[in-house]
């Protein structure tokens, strides 16, 4: 074999050998290689065809300040402690035959949110009622009578003297402000015995809740809209 031979096999097996060099380094030492950023970064796997990962690079979520969210006011009053039922007092006017049953309740102090303004509790207020299987068509403070919540309900002739359970309640109290399982309902005026206008003299009307506008101020009441308001 000339010089000529020996150096070209020579070259030839150190050309192979700097090759498989090479793809072993590739193959298995892939990251000691220079290449690409990180988020462009070429990994080949094994017996697999070539695959690219990218690396999103982590962007810091910066919070935006916000107002705070509106907090329920905590000073609002709590509306069933307003009202002691042991200081109130509920009254009938007469009963008129054909006529709802009428009941006002004295309140010291006023009727809270209709009559003496609640802080922090602009209302509404809502007032009801309910004397046995009948609630109240409307319960209002009347201007001139001071301490006063007036509650009509449809009651009907059988509830003449009769005991029946009666409650009063007001939105945002989850319990009656004044209750009474066995209240005494008044009779209605025609089915009284002796008919003479309950202790009047000399024939005279008395002020009940039916009377029309001039028989009202006339027996000494207060004519409001639609019904007499009596002393």
């Amino acid at each position: 074999m000339t010089n000529k031979a020996l150096w070209w096999t020579a070259a030839t097996a150190v050309v192979g050998g700097v090759i498989i060099l090479i793809i072993v380094i590739v193959v298995f030492f892939p990251t000691i290689l220079p290449g690409p950023p990180l988020d462009k970064r070429v990994y080949l796997a094994p017996n697999s065809s070539i695959q690219i990962f990218t690396e999103t690079p982590v962007q810091e979520v910066i919070p935006i300040p916000t107002e705070s969210a509106a907090q329920p006011d905590s000073t609002t009053p709590d509306r069933c402690g307003l009202f002691e039922q042991s200081s109130m007092k509920v009254v009938y006017p007469e009963w008129l035959p054909g006529a709802n049953l009428v009941a006002y309740f004295k309140i010291p102090g006023g009727v809270p949110g209709l009559e003496k303004p609640i802080p922090g509790d602009p209302g509404p207020w809502e007032y009801e009622l309910n004397i046995g299987e009948y609630s109240s068509t409307s319960c209002e403070f009347i201007q001139g009578y001071e301490g006063r919540l007036y509650c009509e309900v449809p009651a009907p002739s059988d509830y003449s003297n009769a005991v029946r359970s009666m409650a009063l309640s007001v939105n945002g109290c989850d319990t009656p402000i004044y209750e009474n399982s066995t209240a005494y309902l008044p009779g209605i005026e025609g089915q009284k015995t002796g008919g003479g206008g309950g202790g009047t003299s000399g024939g005279s009307t008395p002020c009940t809740f039916g009377l029309d506008q001039n028989a009202c101020v006339a027996a000494g009441g207060t004519y409001d809209i639609s019904y007499c308001v009596c002393p």
